[in-house]
């Protein structure tokens, strides 16, 4: 069917055609950085003649920050995933030209070497690190973690301390930025409905 009109989503706020006055397929917008693939406001009446979404939107959001902060504050807290893993932020090579390199966070297994300098037998330290498959040269990667990266759980180096390290940068750079993002948007919904009423629609000119 055909749309004559425009509208906006309830649930993601971006602006669609109407086929049959509900709102089309469509994926959610990266305003508020957590969403992705269809948003479900597709198909439901548009923000212009209905609200009855919001509350359901305010609903899940205010969940999805419960687990947020909560996971947030148990990896800061020290909680550790079985097997030696942790989160890092990998970097990840393209093998088409329809994808892109990039880095994303992953849970990698830590592992620890112990080391002795060849000019100072004496001098002996500990080598932290995690492996990546890299497809292009068909081969595994060490990526080593430096000691700035242990941040203020620093002293005394372990697997274990490390780890909680990796884990609380991850929280820091993850979870938090995603709890900011989630309150905005409560806010956000809030605040589209404190004082709603009907409005017209847009008339397509096509």
């Amino acid at each position: 069917m055909k749309a004559t009109h425009d509208g906006t989503c309830q649930v993601c706020g971006s602006f669609q055609k109407l086929p049959g006055n509900v709102l089309s397929k469509h994926g959610y917008t990266k305003e508020w950085g957590f969403f992705n693939g269809v948003c479900w406001g597709a198909g439901h009446k548009p923000f212009e003649v209905s609200k009855d979404l919001i509350e359901q939107a305010i609903a899940r959001a205010t969940e999805n920050l419960e687990e947020t902060r909560k996971e947030s504050a148990e990896l800061k807290a020290g909680k550790l995933a079985e097997g030696n893993k942790a989160f890092a932020h990998v970097y990840h090579e393209s093998m088409s030209r329809r994808t892109r390199s990039g880095y994303s966070w992953d849970l990698v297994t830590v592992l620890a070497e112990d080391k002795t300098s060849t000019s100072d037998p004496d001098f002996k330290w500990t080598k932290y690190y995690y492996e990546t498959e890299n497809a292009r040269r068909q081969r595994m990667e060490a990526h080593e973690i430096h000691n700035g990266y242990y941040g203020e759980h620093s002293e005394p180096h372990s697997l274990d301390t490390v780890r909680v390290s990796m884990n609380v940068k991850y929280a820091e750079s993850v979870l938090d930025k995603r709890a900011s993002q989630l309150v905005d948007y409560i806010n956000w919904q809030r605040e589209r409905i404190k004082d709603w009423k009907p409005t017209a629609l847009k008339a397509r000119a096509d």
